[in-house]
Protein backbone atom coordinates (compact mmCIF):
# COMPACT_ATOMS: atom_id res chain seq x y z
CA UNK A 1 0.00 0.00 0.00
CA UNK A 2 1.37 3.39 -0.97
CA UNK A 3 1.95 6.12 1.58
CA UNK A 4 -0.91 8.14 0.04
CA UNK A 5 -3.41 5.30 0.45
CA UNK A 6 -2.13 4.50 3.92
CA UNK A 7 -2.61 8.09 5.07
CA UNK A 8 -6.05 8.27 3.44
CA UNK A 9 -7.03 5.17 5.43
CA UNK A 10 -5.68 6.67 8.68
CA UNK A 11 -7.50 9.93 7.95
CA UNK A 12 -10.74 8.06 7.18
CA UNK A 13 -10.53 6.29 10.53
CA UNK A 14 -9.83 9.63 12.24
CA UNK A 15 -12.92 11.15 10.60
CA UNK A 16 -15.09 8.27 11.77
CA UNK A 17 -13.69 8.55 15.31
CA UNK A 18 -14.22 12.33 15.29
CA UNK A 19 -17.79 12.08 14.03
CA UNK A 20 -18.68 9.43 16.60
CA UNK A 21 -17.02 11.49 19.37
CA UNK A 22 -19.16 14.50 18.51
CA UNK A 23 -22.32 12.37 18.44
CA UNK A 24 -21.34 11.07 21.89
CA UNK A 25 -20.78 14.67 23.04
CA UNK A 26 -24.30 15.55 22.02
CA UNK A 27 -25.56 12.40 23.75
CA UNK A 28 -23.92 13.48 27.02
CA UNK A 29 -25.45 16.95 26.71
CA UNK A 30 -28.92 15.54 26.07
CA UNK A 31 -28.56 12.98 28.87
CA UNK A 32 -27.69 15.73 31.36
CA UNK A 33 -30.38 18.04 29.95
CA UNK A 34 -27.79 20.65 29.06
CA UNK A 35 -26.13 20.84 32.49
CA UNK A 36 -22.86 19.39 31.14
CA UNK A 37 -21.90 21.13 27.91
CA UNK A 38 -18.15 21.71 27.88
CA UNK A 39 -16.75 19.85 30.89
CA UNK A 40 -16.27 16.23 31.83
CA UNK A 41 -17.23 13.69 29.20
CA UNK A 42 -18.76 16.32 26.90
CA UNK A 43 -15.54 18.33 26.92
CA UNK A 44 -13.43 15.23 26.34
CA UNK A 45 -15.59 14.16 23.40
CA UNK A 46 -15.48 17.71 22.00
CA UNK A 47 -11.67 17.75 22.06
CA UNK A 48 -11.29 14.19 20.77
CA UNK A 49 -13.73 14.92 17.96
CA UNK A 50 -12.22 18.25 17.00
CA UNK A 51 -8.64 17.03 16.75
CA UNK A 52 -9.63 13.78 15.05
CA UNK A 53 -11.69 15.66 12.47
CA UNK A 54 -8.90 18.18 11.96
CA UNK A 55 -6.37 15.43 11.26
CA UNK A 56 -8.86 13.35 9.30
CA UNK A 57 -9.74 16.19 6.97
CA UNK A 58 -6.29 15.82 5.41
CA UNK A 59 -7.50 12.56 3.85
CA UNK A 60 -10.15 14.45 1.91
CA UNK A 61 -7.45 16.63 0.36
CA UNK A 62 -5.48 13.55 -0.63
CA UNK A 63 -8.54 11.81 -2.05
CA UNK A 64 -9.57 14.81 -4.11
CA UNK A 65 -6.07 15.00 -5.63
CA UNK A 66 -5.57 11.26 -6.15
CA UNK A 67 -4.99 11.63 -9.90
CA UNK A 68 -2.45 14.40 -9.39
CA UNK A 69 1.08 13.16 -10.07
CA UNK A 70 2.89 16.11 -8.50
CA UNK A 71 3.49 15.24 -4.82
CA UNK A 72 3.77 18.93 -3.88
CA UNK A 73 0.19 19.51 -5.01
CA UNK A 74 -1.05 16.51 -3.01
CA UNK A 75 0.84 17.62 0.09
CA UNK A 76 -0.51 21.17 -0.28
CA UNK A 77 -4.06 19.80 -0.57
CA UNK A 78 -3.59 17.65 2.53
CA UNK A 79 -2.10 20.51 4.54
CA UNK A 80 -4.78 22.94 3.36
CA UNK A 81 -7.69 20.61 4.07
CA UNK A 82 -7.95 21.50 7.78
CA UNK A 83 -8.82 25.03 6.64
CA UNK A 84 -11.78 23.55 4.76
CA UNK A 85 -12.78 21.71 7.93
CA UNK A 86 -12.71 24.89 10.03
CA UNK A 87 -14.67 26.85 7.41
CA UNK A 88 -17.21 24.04 7.09
CA UNK A 89 -17.58 23.96 10.87
CA UNK A 90 -18.52 27.66 10.98
CA UNK A 91 -20.94 27.21 8.08
CA UNK A 92 -22.53 24.22 9.83
CA UNK A 93 -22.79 26.26 13.05
CA UNK A 94 -24.75 28.95 11.22
CA UNK A 95 -27.00 26.45 9.47
CA UNK A 96 -27.55 24.44 12.66
CA UNK A 97 -28.36 27.55 14.68
CA UNK A 98 -30.85 28.71 12.05
CA UNK A 99 -32.53 25.29 11.87
CA UNK A 100 -32.83 24.92 15.64
CA UNK A 101 -34.02 28.52 16.03
CA UNK A 102 -36.69 27.93 13.37
CA UNK A 103 -37.66 24.68 15.09
CA UNK A 104 -38.01 26.51 18.40
CA UNK A 105 -40.25 29.11 16.77
CA UNK A 106 -42.44 26.46 15.14
CA UNK A 107 -42.59 24.20 18.20
CA UNK A 108 -43.13 26.99 20.71
CA UNK A 109 -39.83 26.54 22.56
CA UNK A 110 -40.37 22.78 22.94
CA UNK A 111 -36.75 22.26 21.85
CA UNK A 112 -34.17 22.88 24.57
CA UNK A 113 -32.19 26.11 24.23
CA UNK A 114 -28.82 24.35 24.56
CA UNK A 115 -29.43 22.78 21.16
CA UNK A 116 -28.91 26.20 19.55
CA UNK A 117 -25.16 25.85 20.06
CA UNK A 118 -25.09 22.14 19.27
CA UNK A 119 -26.97 22.07 15.95
CA UNK A 120 -23.84 22.79 13.94
CA UNK A 121 -21.83 20.17 15.78
CA UNK A 122 -24.29 17.42 14.95
CA UNK A 123 -24.40 18.50 11.28
CA UNK A 124 -20.59 18.57 11.13
CA UNK A 125 -20.38 15.21 12.90
CA UNK A 126 -22.68 13.54 10.40
CA UNK A 127 -21.14 15.15 7.31
CA UNK A 128 -17.53 14.39 8.28
CA UNK A 129 -18.47 10.88 9.48
CA UNK A 130 -19.96 10.19 6.04
CA UNK A 131 -16.82 11.59 4.36
CA UNK A 132 -14.67 9.29 6.52
CA UNK A 133 -16.78 6.28 5.59
CA UNK A 134 -16.58 7.30 1.92
CA UNK A 135 -12.78 7.38 2.15
CA UNK A 136 -12.62 3.96 3.81
CA UNK A 137 -15.16 2.28 1.55
CA UNK A 138 -13.45 3.71 -1.51
CA UNK A 139 -10.10 2.30 -0.40
CA UNK A 140 -11.61 -1.09 0.43
CA UNK A 141 -13.37 -1.35 -2.92
CA UNK A 142 -10.26 -0.36 -4.87
CA UNK A 143 -8.22 -2.86 -2.87
CA UNK A 144 -10.75 -5.64 -3.54
CA UNK A 145 -10.94 -4.89 -7.26
CA UNK A 146 -8.85 -2.05 -8.74
CA UNK A 147 -11.39 -1.68 -11.58
CA UNK A 148 -14.04 -0.52 -9.11
CA UNK A 149 -14.22 3.23 -8.82
CA UNK A 150 -16.04 5.15 -6.11
CA UNK A 151 -16.73 8.62 -7.37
Amino acid sequence: MSLWKWWTAVAGVALVIGGVAWVLKLSVIIATDGRVVATGAAGAFLDLGFYSLLVGSTGLGLRLTKKERNPITRIAAAVGSPVAFVVSFFVFQLVGYALIAAGRIVSGDALPSYLLEEGGIIIAAVVWLVIGMWLLVGLALRRADPRLRVR
